[in-house]
């Protein structure tokens, strides 16, 4: 085995800069020469093929029975959209008919198995991957890294960021019943016949899992390149606090910065003392632009390419991570650590979460003391946080300090891409007499 080992990604969505997941691993992966990385995956979302031995995206015509219906040329349509550099990607269209189709109809593609293009065949064959490296997601996916492990007799590691195993759907972008989750959940754990160890987004899930499981899960989160060593924490009286959230606003986050906007609404009422800035993907435009047109004091500031945030947030003063209480979100989302906390983190910005206070993103803040914790729908906690953080310029250093630490320690893009690096190859190396 080489310094890297050959890493075979199959992935619904591709690694890019245009959402949270692609970032994540973006990074992790930031470190891997091109000829030790290959990728399928099947979003229609642009990536870079120039870094991978071979990029390929699969469709709902790869499903059965419709891979043997079709009749269409292969070659080149299937190679990867590649982004151009230094030009934002752009967000998928809105919804039309067709993509109301695809959204109504998923829940029933999701019990096909996908057939293998024999070009992709091929790549694989030729590309001899040593480990398998998924993020599952849905059956057909999980059935395919079940499929391609069995026949290449590989290793695989599944990496999970969400709790969709106990929910199927994604609130707001798919939906399911309790057959998809049983038969989601038994997919899974079949596919564990040929894992030797998970990895989690972060340790509350990583703890979880393991005793779902009964195998060690290893947390892996965002990684950073640039932590903000010389932040001035002490702001300029004279101008207003700058609050800041970047990031989606799906899974009803949207709904929670209003509560945050009331707020600001009663702080300002006197005195413009604060003011926030919003930055999200070209896709949450409408959502954003709706928020900023209710107050004076929020702005919306478009999107913000992975690349530039640690620039952006030089200007910022604390950073916002909400996640909505509505249950069927709440649960998709309780172990989940947001992709964008690391990079608030190496910011030195203090953080105020709004959401469920169990939380894995609000327990790692509060429990890092890097910032404040408001369990959602607490509008008069919220209140006498907003105004501490706005008054107490010491308060904020403390919790800003404790943020750049944190980034150090535990995000670095060299320490976590190291041992990112030293797992996988912990997976090739372990013990295959079982696997085999």
């Amino acid at each position: 085995m080489h310094e890297f080992p050959k890493v075979l990604i199959v992935n619904g969505e591709p690694l890019s800069d245009v959402s949270a997941t692609g970032i994540t691993v973006s990074n992790l992966f930031g470190d891997w020469p091109r000829d030790s990385i290959s990728q399928i995956y099947t979003a229609n979302l642009p990536t870079n093929p120039d870094k991978f031995k071979f990029s390929s995206r699969l469709t709902a015509r790869d499903l059965l029975p419709f891979a043997f219906l079709a009749r269409r040329t292969r070659g080149d349509t299937r190679v990867a959209v590649k982004a151009e550099a230094g030009v934002p990607n752009k967000a998928p269209r809105k919804k039309n008919i067709r993509t109301k189709l695809q959204y109504g109809s998923a829940p029933l593609l999701d019990f096909l198995p996908y057939h293998l293009p024999a070009a992709v065949a091929k790549q694989i064959e030729e590309f001899q991957p040593d480990v398998i490296y998924s993020l599952l997601g849905n059956i057909r996916i999980t059935r395919l890294v079940h499929e391609l492990g069995r026949r290449l007799r590989v290793p695989i590691v599944p990496h999970f960021m969400d709790d969709w195993l106990a929910t199927y759907s994604v609130p707001d972008k798919s939906t399911g019943t309790r057959l998809h989750r049983e038969v989601l959940n038994w997919t899974v754990r079949r596919l564990f016949e040929r894992v030797p160890f998970g990895m989690a987004i972060g340790d509350l899930m990583a703890e979880e899992y393991s005793r779902k499981f009964g195998c060690d899960f290893l947390p892996f989160m965002n990684p950073v390149a640039e932590i903000l060593d010389g932040k001035k924490f002490v702001r300029d009286s004279k101008k207003p606090l700058v609050f800041v959230y970047v990031g989606g606003l799906h899974l009803r986050r949207d709904q929670a910065i209003l509560d945050l906007i009331d707020i600001l609404s009663n702080i300002n009422q006197s005195f413009f003392v604060a003011k926030l800035l919003i930055y999200a993907p070209e896709s949450d435009k409408e959502k954003a632009v709706q928020l900023a047109e209710i107050s004076p004091f929020v702005q919306y500031c478009g999107s913000v390419a992975a690349s530039e945030i640690a620039e952006t947030l030089k200007g910022c003063d604390v950073a916002i991570h909400v996640e909505s209480t509505e249950p069927n979100v709440a649960r998709y989302t309780r172990f989940s650590v947001s992709t964008k906390i690391p990079q608030y983190l190496a910011g030195g910005l203090p953080i105020l979460a709004y959401g469920p206070a169990a939380s894995a993103s609000s327990l790692y803040i509060s429990d890092s003391k890097v910032g404040i914790s408001v369990n959602g729908g607490d509008k008069s906690v919220l209140l006498s946080t907003v105004k501490r953080l706005v008054a107490d310029d010491s308060w904020r250093k403390e919790l800003g300090l404790a943020a750049l630490n944190l980034a150090k320690e535990r995000h670095l893009s060299e320490h976590v891409r190291s041992a990112f690096k030293t797992a996988l190859s912990r997976a090739v190396l372990v013990e295959r007499r079982g696997l085999n």
